[in-house]
Protein backbone atom coordinates (compact mmCIF):
# COMPACT_ATOMS: atom_id res chain seq x y z
CA UNK A 1 0.00 0.00 0.00
CA UNK A 2 3.09 2.39 0.92
CA UNK A 3 4.53 1.77 -2.32
CA UNK A 4 1.27 2.08 -4.50
CA UNK A 5 1.05 5.71 -2.74
CA UNK A 6 4.20 6.82 -3.32
CA UNK A 7 4.07 5.55 -7.09
CA UNK A 8 0.42 7.32 -6.60
CA UNK A 9 2.42 10.93 -5.48
CA UNK A 10 5.13 10.53 -7.95
CA UNK A 11 2.61 10.64 -11.16
CA UNK A 12 0.73 13.47 -9.54
CA UNK A 13 3.91 15.33 -9.22
CA UNK A 14 4.80 14.86 -13.08
CA UNK A 15 1.42 15.32 -14.54
CA UNK A 16 1.20 18.53 -12.69
CA UNK A 17 4.59 19.43 -13.75
CA UNK A 18 3.42 18.96 -16.95
CA UNK A 19 0.06 21.14 -16.69
CA UNK A 20 2.32 24.33 -15.42
CA UNK A 21 4.84 23.61 -17.83
CA UNK A 22 4.67 26.57 -20.17
CA UNK A 23 3.59 26.80 -23.64
CA UNK A 24 6.64 27.38 -26.26
CA UNK A 25 7.27 30.64 -27.28
CA UNK A 26 5.67 31.62 -30.70
CA UNK A 27 7.87 32.57 -33.33
CA UNK A 28 8.80 36.20 -34.14
CA UNK A 29 10.13 37.01 -37.36
CA UNK A 30 12.51 39.06 -37.54
CA UNK A 31 11.00 41.89 -40.56
CA UNK A 32 14.93 43.98 -40.65
CA UNK A 33 16.76 40.71 -40.70
CA UNK A 34 13.97 39.28 -43.89
CA UNK A 35 15.00 42.38 -45.52
CA UNK A 36 18.69 42.06 -44.93
CA UNK A 37 18.28 38.65 -46.87
CA UNK A 38 15.66 39.29 -49.23
CA UNK A 39 18.02 42.72 -50.04
CA UNK A 40 21.34 40.53 -50.62
CA UNK A 41 19.49 37.94 -52.91
CA UNK A 42 18.82 35.34 -50.94
CA UNK A 43 15.10 35.57 -52.24
CA UNK A 44 14.21 32.09 -51.47
CA UNK A 45 15.36 32.45 -47.81
CA UNK A 46 13.77 35.14 -47.05
CA UNK A 47 10.30 33.65 -48.35
CA UNK A 48 11.08 30.05 -46.53
CA UNK A 49 11.62 31.87 -43.26
CA UNK A 50 7.96 33.48 -43.29
CA UNK A 51 6.50 29.87 -44.88
CA UNK A 52 8.60 27.72 -41.71
CA UNK A 53 7.06 30.26 -38.77
CA UNK A 54 3.65 29.41 -39.39
CA UNK A 55 0.45 31.61 -39.95
CA UNK A 56 0.63 33.28 -36.42
CA UNK A 57 4.22 34.91 -36.90
CA UNK A 58 3.09 35.82 -40.43
CA UNK A 59 0.27 37.73 -38.81
CA UNK A 60 2.02 39.37 -36.45
CA UNK A 61 4.71 40.73 -39.51
CA UNK A 62 1.81 42.36 -40.75
CA UNK A 63 1.21 44.79 -38.08
CA UNK A 64 5.07 45.35 -38.21
CA UNK A 65 5.54 46.40 -41.61
CA UNK A 66 4.63 50.31 -41.31
CA UNK A 67 7.00 50.38 -38.22
CA UNK A 68 9.64 47.98 -38.84
CA UNK A 69 9.57 48.91 -42.43
CA UNK A 70 9.84 52.25 -42.17
CA UNK A 71 13.36 51.87 -39.83
CA UNK A 72 14.72 49.46 -42.22
CA UNK A 73 14.30 51.82 -45.46
CA UNK A 74 15.42 54.79 -43.23
CA UNK A 75 18.28 52.94 -42.01
CA UNK A 76 20.37 54.18 -45.13
CA UNK A 77 19.40 56.89 -46.99
CA UNK A 78 21.87 57.05 -49.23
CA UNK A 79 20.49 53.76 -50.18
CA UNK A 80 16.54 54.75 -49.96
CA UNK A 81 15.28 53.93 -53.46
CA UNK A 82 16.50 50.57 -53.62
CA UNK A 83 15.20 49.71 -50.37
CA UNK A 84 11.81 51.05 -50.91
CA UNK A 85 11.95 48.84 -53.78
CA UNK A 86 12.95 46.01 -51.87
CA UNK A 87 10.33 46.20 -49.08
CA UNK A 88 7.43 46.93 -51.43
CA UNK A 89 8.72 43.48 -53.40
CA UNK A 90 9.03 41.55 -50.41
CA UNK A 91 5.34 42.96 -48.90
CA UNK A 92 4.12 41.34 -52.30
CA UNK A 93 6.07 38.11 -52.13
CA UNK A 94 4.88 37.84 -48.35
CA UNK A 95 1.00 38.36 -49.55
CA UNK A 96 1.36 35.86 -52.40
CA UNK A 97 2.75 33.41 -49.43
CA UNK A 98 -0.57 34.50 -47.86
CA UNK A 99 -2.16 33.32 -50.73
CA UNK A 100 -0.56 30.29 -51.19
CA UNK A 101 -1.66 29.54 -46.98
CA UNK A 102 -5.38 30.59 -47.81
CA UNK A 103 -4.56 33.73 -45.35
CA UNK A 104 -5.33 36.25 -48.15
CA UNK A 105 -7.40 39.07 -46.42
CA UNK A 106 -7.57 37.18 -43.04
CA UNK A 107 -7.03 39.81 -40.26
CA UNK A 108 -3.79 38.49 -37.66
CA UNK A 109 -3.51 41.81 -36.76
CA UNK A 110 -5.04 45.69 -37.32
CA UNK A 111 -3.67 44.97 -41.18
CA UNK A 112 -4.82 42.56 -44.06
CA UNK A 113 -3.34 41.69 -47.13
CA UNK A 114 -5.13 44.87 -48.96
CA UNK A 115 -3.52 46.96 -46.47
CA UNK A 116 -0.13 45.80 -46.75
CA UNK A 117 0.04 46.17 -49.96
CA UNK A 118 -1.36 49.48 -50.25
CA UNK A 119 1.22 50.42 -47.73
CA UNK A 120 3.59 48.56 -50.15
CA UNK A 121 2.36 50.69 -53.26
CA UNK A 122 3.00 53.94 -51.47
CA UNK A 123 6.44 53.26 -51.24
CA UNK A 124 6.32 53.17 -54.78
CA UNK A 125 5.39 56.45 -55.45
CA UNK A 126 7.65 57.84 -52.67
CA UNK A 127 10.28 56.12 -55.12
CA UNK A 128 9.87 58.88 -57.27
CA UNK A 129 8.61 58.90 -61.02
CA UNK A 130 7.23 55.30 -62.38
CA UNK A 131 9.79 53.19 -63.84
CA UNK A 132 9.66 50.06 -64.90
CA UNK A 133 10.32 48.23 -61.45
CA UNK A 134 7.10 49.71 -59.97
CA UNK A 135 5.05 48.98 -63.74
CA UNK A 136 6.03 44.84 -63.08
CA UNK A 137 5.09 45.42 -59.14
CA UNK A 138 1.75 46.87 -60.49
CA UNK A 139 1.56 43.87 -63.07
CA UNK A 140 2.47 41.65 -60.26
CA UNK A 141 0.06 42.91 -57.84
CA UNK A 142 -2.82 42.72 -60.28
CA UNK A 143 -1.74 39.09 -61.06
CA UNK A 144 -2.27 38.58 -57.16
CA UNK A 145 -5.61 40.18 -57.08
CA UNK A 146 -6.79 38.23 -60.16
CA UNK A 147 -5.67 34.93 -58.67
CA UNK A 148 -7.97 35.52 -55.76
CA UNK A 149 -11.24 37.09 -57.74
CA UNK A 150 -10.95 39.99 -54.97
CA UNK A 151 -12.63 42.76 -56.94
CA UNK A 152 -12.26 45.17 -53.73
CA UNK A 153 -8.84 44.91 -54.45
CA UNK A 154 -8.93 45.57 -58.29
CA UNK A 155 -11.45 47.82 -58.70
CA UNK A 156 -13.69 49.95 -56.82
CA UNK A 157 -15.33 52.72 -58.81
CA UNK A 158 -16.28 55.76 -57.11
CA UNK A 159 -19.19 56.58 -59.05
CA UNK A 160 -20.83 53.32 -60.87
CA UNK A 161 -22.30 55.76 -63.57
CA UNK A 162 -19.25 56.66 -64.70
CA UNK A 163 -16.70 53.90 -63.43
CA UNK A 164 -14.06 54.51 -66.10
CA UNK A 165 -13.37 58.04 -64.41
CA UNK A 166 -12.19 57.18 -61.09
CA UNK A 167 -11.95 54.96 -58.50
CA UNK A 168 -9.62 52.62 -55.82
CA UNK A 169 -8.21 49.53 -56.32
CA UNK A 170 -5.21 48.00 -57.81
CA UNK A 171 -5.77 49.06 -61.81
CA UNK A 172 -6.99 52.55 -61.11
CA UNK A 173 -3.59 53.23 -58.92
CA UNK A 174 -1.34 51.72 -61.32
CA UNK A 175 -3.45 54.13 -63.90
CA UNK A 176 -2.51 57.03 -62.00
CA UNK A 177 0.53 56.26 -62.12
CA UNK A 178 1.07 55.08 -65.85
CA UNK A 179 -1.80 56.87 -67.55
CA UNK A 180 -3.59 55.37 -70.41
CA UNK A 181 -1.16 51.98 -69.95
CA UNK A 182 -3.54 49.38 -72.39
CA UNK A 183 -2.37 46.76 -70.10
CA UNK A 184 -3.88 48.43 -66.78
CA UNK A 185 -6.62 49.35 -69.26
CA UNK A 186 -7.30 46.16 -69.85
CA UNK A 187 -7.06 44.52 -66.13
CA UNK A 188 -9.38 46.62 -65.09
CA UNK A 189 -11.82 46.24 -67.69
CA UNK A 190 -11.06 42.38 -66.60
CA UNK A 191 -11.83 43.50 -62.55
CA UNK A 192 -15.16 45.14 -63.55
CA UNK A 193 -16.15 41.78 -65.56
CA UNK A 194 -15.55 39.57 -63.39
CA UNK A 195 -19.15 40.11 -61.49
CA UNK A 196 -20.00 38.47 -65.07
CA UNK A 197 -17.56 35.91 -65.68
CA UNK A 198 -19.41 33.46 -63.17
CA UNK A 199 -22.00 32.34 -65.67
CA UNK A 200 -21.94 28.53 -66.40
CA UNK A 201 -23.83 26.66 -68.65
CA UNK A 202 -26.54 25.68 -66.96
CA UNK A 203 -27.34 28.86 -65.67
CA UNK A 204 -29.08 31.64 -66.87
CA UNK A 205 -27.49 34.08 -69.46
CA UNK A 206 -30.08 36.85 -70.26
CA UNK A 207 -30.20 40.10 -68.66
CA UNK A 208 -33.52 42.04 -68.29
CA UNK A 209 -34.27 44.15 -70.19
CA UNK A 210 -32.48 47.92 -70.06
CA UNK A 211 -33.84 51.01 -69.23
CA UNK A 212 -34.27 54.22 -70.63
CA UNK A 213 -30.66 54.84 -70.06
CA UNK A 214 -29.49 51.80 -71.51
CA UNK A 215 -27.92 50.26 -67.97
CA UNK A 216 -29.79 47.39 -66.14
CA UNK A 217 -29.99 47.42 -62.78
CA UNK A 218 -29.17 44.09 -61.13
CA UNK A 219 -28.85 44.15 -57.71
CA UNK A 220 -26.10 41.60 -56.22
CA UNK A 221 -25.71 42.42 -52.79
CA UNK A 222 -24.83 45.60 -50.38
CA UNK A 223 -21.22 45.33 -50.44
CA UNK A 224 -20.70 48.58 -52.23
CA UNK A 225 -22.61 51.22 -54.70
CA UNK A 226 -21.11 49.90 -57.77
CA UNK A 227 -23.47 46.42 -57.44
CA UNK A 228 -26.84 48.31 -58.02
CA UNK A 229 -25.57 49.11 -62.12
CA UNK A 230 -25.20 47.05 -64.66
CA UNK A 231 -21.63 48.35 -65.99
CA UNK A 232 -21.35 46.10 -68.91
CA UNK A 233 -21.39 48.39 -71.47
CA UNK A 234 -18.82 50.07 -70.01
CA UNK A 235 -16.50 47.29 -69.87
CA UNK A 236 -17.98 46.61 -73.59
CA UNK A 237 -16.69 49.82 -74.94
CA UNK A 238 -13.12 49.62 -72.96
CA UNK A 239 -12.77 46.23 -74.54
CA UNK A 240 -13.79 47.40 -78.22
CA UNK A 241 -11.68 50.34 -77.35
CA UNK A 242 -8.16 47.81 -76.70
CA UNK A 243 -9.01 45.24 -79.34
CA UNK A 244 -7.28 47.83 -81.90
CA UNK A 245 -3.98 47.21 -79.78
CA UNK A 246 -1.21 45.60 -81.41
CA UNK A 247 -0.46 43.70 -78.42
CA UNK A 248 -3.07 43.14 -76.04
CA UNK A 249 -5.73 43.50 -78.68
CA UNK A 250 -6.54 40.01 -79.73
CA UNK A 251 -6.59 38.88 -75.75
CA UNK A 252 -9.32 42.01 -75.41
CA UNK A 253 -10.98 40.71 -78.72
CA UNK A 254 -11.53 37.00 -76.96
CA UNK A 255 -12.35 38.78 -73.90
CA UNK A 256 -15.02 41.16 -75.24
CA UNK A 257 -16.83 37.81 -77.17
CA UNK A 258 -17.29 36.03 -73.94
CA UNK A 259 -18.74 38.81 -72.18
CA UNK A 260 -21.44 39.19 -74.91
CA UNK A 261 -22.01 35.51 -74.71
CA UNK A 262 -22.35 35.67 -70.37
CA UNK A 263 -24.93 38.84 -71.35
CA UNK A 264 -26.81 36.21 -73.69
CA UNK A 265 -25.87 37.52 -77.13
CA UNK A 266 -24.48 34.45 -79.17
CA UNK A 267 -24.10 36.05 -82.20
CA UNK A 268 -22.07 39.23 -81.08
CA UNK A 269 -20.05 36.37 -79.05
CA UNK A 270 -19.18 34.75 -81.69
CA UNK A 271 -18.33 37.54 -84.31
CA UNK A 272 -16.11 38.85 -81.91
CA UNK A 273 -14.60 34.97 -80.91
CA UNK A 274 -14.04 34.24 -84.58
CA UNK A 275 -12.48 37.65 -85.11
CA UNK A 276 -9.99 36.83 -82.19
CA UNK A 277 -8.95 33.28 -83.61
CA UNK A 278 -8.26 34.66 -86.89
CA UNK A 279 -5.97 37.36 -85.58
CA UNK A 280 -4.33 34.98 -82.84
CA UNK A 281 -0.69 34.58 -83.80
CA UNK A 282 0.13 33.26 -80.04
CA UNK A 283 -1.16 29.60 -79.43
CA UNK A 284 -2.72 30.07 -76.36
CA UNK A 285 -4.85 32.51 -77.36
CA UNK A 286 -5.81 31.29 -80.59
CA UNK A 287 -7.11 27.60 -78.89
CA UNK A 288 -9.04 29.61 -76.06
CA UNK A 289 -10.58 31.91 -79.09
CA UNK A 290 -11.81 28.96 -80.72
CA UNK A 291 -12.59 26.89 -77.57
CA UNK A 292 -14.93 28.81 -76.43
CA UNK A 293 -16.31 29.50 -80.11
CA UNK A 294 -16.81 25.64 -80.58
CA UNK A 295 -17.85 25.40 -76.37
CA UNK A 296 -20.54 28.22 -77.17
CA UNK A 297 -21.80 26.51 -80.16
CA UNK A 298 -21.96 23.06 -78.59
CA UNK A 299 -23.90 24.64 -75.72
CA UNK A 300 -27.00 26.07 -78.36
CA UNK A 301 -26.84 22.64 -80.17
CA UNK A 302 -24.84 23.96 -83.46
CA UNK A 303 -23.11 20.39 -83.10
CA UNK A 304 -21.44 20.56 -86.76
CA UNK A 305 -19.86 24.32 -85.83
CA UNK A 306 -18.93 23.34 -82.57
CA UNK A 307 -16.89 20.32 -84.53
CA UNK A 308 -14.96 22.19 -86.52
CA UNK A 309 -14.19 25.04 -83.86
CA UNK A 310 -12.86 22.27 -81.83
CA UNK A 311 -10.75 21.11 -84.29
CA UNK A 312 -9.27 24.39 -85.34
CA UNK A 313 -8.57 24.86 -81.48
CA UNK A 314 -6.60 21.26 -81.23
CA UNK A 315 -4.49 22.64 -84.33
CA UNK A 316 -3.46 25.52 -82.92
CA UNK A 317 -2.42 23.24 -79.21
CA UNK A 318 -2.72 19.62 -79.86
CA UNK A 319 -4.42 17.29 -77.23
CA UNK A 320 -5.75 20.18 -75.14
CA UNK A 321 -7.83 18.27 -72.62
CA UNK A 322 -10.32 21.00 -72.20
CA UNK A 323 -11.09 20.83 -76.37
CA UNK A 324 -10.62 17.61 -75.89
CA UNK A 325 -13.04 16.39 -74.16
CA UNK A 326 -15.90 18.59 -75.42
CA UNK A 327 -14.89 17.33 -79.12
CA UNK A 328 -14.88 13.27 -77.44
CA UNK A 329 -18.52 14.37 -76.11
CA UNK A 330 -19.60 15.31 -79.22
CA UNK A 331 -18.48 12.25 -81.27
CA UNK A 332 -19.80 9.79 -77.89
CA UNK A 333 -23.40 11.64 -78.65
CA UNK A 334 -23.14 11.10 -82.57
CA UNK A 335 -22.04 7.50 -81.80
CA UNK A 336 -18.60 7.10 -82.58
CA UNK A 337 -17.64 5.91 -78.71
CA UNK A 338 -14.16 4.27 -79.46
CA UNK A 339 -13.06 7.31 -81.39
CA UNK A 340 -14.16 9.34 -78.78
CA UNK A 341 -12.70 7.26 -75.98
CA UNK A 342 -9.25 7.20 -77.90
CA UNK A 343 -8.98 10.93 -77.94
CA UNK A 344 -9.81 11.21 -74.68
CA UNK A 345 -7.37 8.67 -73.43
CA UNK A 346 -4.24 9.98 -75.82
CA UNK A 347 -5.05 13.78 -74.08
CA UNK A 348 -4.95 12.42 -70.56
CA UNK A 349 -1.70 10.28 -71.56
CA UNK A 350 0.16 13.33 -73.49
CA UNK A 351 -0.89 15.82 -71.06
CA UNK A 352 -1.22 14.79 -67.69
CA UNK A 353 -0.91 18.36 -66.29
CA UNK A 354 -2.23 20.35 -68.69
CA UNK A 355 -2.47 23.69 -67.88
CA UNK A 356 -5.49 24.30 -70.38
CA UNK A 357 -5.76 27.89 -71.20
CA UNK A 358 -9.82 27.74 -70.67
CA UNK A 359 -9.41 26.65 -66.81
CA UNK A 360 -6.96 29.67 -66.66
CA UNK A 361 -9.38 32.22 -68.07
CA UNK A 362 -11.13 33.52 -65.24
CA UNK A 363 -8.28 34.03 -63.50
CA UNK A 364 -6.92 37.12 -65.93
CA UNK A 365 -2.97 37.25 -65.75
CA UNK A 366 -2.88 35.53 -62.45
CA UNK A 367 -0.50 32.62 -64.64
CA UNK A 368 2.09 35.36 -65.31
CA UNK A 369 2.82 36.20 -61.50
CA UNK A 370 5.70 33.65 -60.89
CA UNK A 371 7.30 35.40 -64.21
CA UNK A 372 6.52 38.61 -62.59
CA UNK A 373 8.10 37.89 -59.17
CA UNK A 374 10.93 36.54 -61.45
CA UNK A 375 11.58 39.98 -63.14
CA UNK A 376 11.36 41.91 -59.81
CA UNK A 377 14.03 39.84 -57.88
CA UNK A 378 16.33 40.93 -60.77
CA UNK A 379 15.49 44.46 -60.08
CA UNK A 380 15.42 44.26 -56.34
CA UNK A 381 19.13 42.35 -56.83
CA UNK A 382 20.43 42.59 -60.40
Amino acid sequence: MRNRAAWRLVVLTLAGAVLVRPMAAAPVLDLGALLDQYAAGRFDEAIATIDKAGDDAANGLRADWPLGGRAWIDAEPSHRASRLLTAAALALEFENLAIERGRWGQFGSDCASICVLNWASSLLIERGAPDEAERIWRLAAIAMGQGTRDERFLAQPLDPRQPLASGRGATYDALARFPNDPRFRLDRALAMAMRYSVTTESGPRNLPAASASGRVPVIIGSRNLTEAFDIRSDVVSELTDLSSDPVLGVEAQLRLGYLHWTGGDDIAAAAALRLAGSRAEDADLKYLAYFLLGWTAMLRGDDAAAVRALTTALEARPDSQSATLALAALELKSGAAEQAYARAETSLAKRPTDDDPWRLMLYGHHPQLPSLIIQLRKLVHP
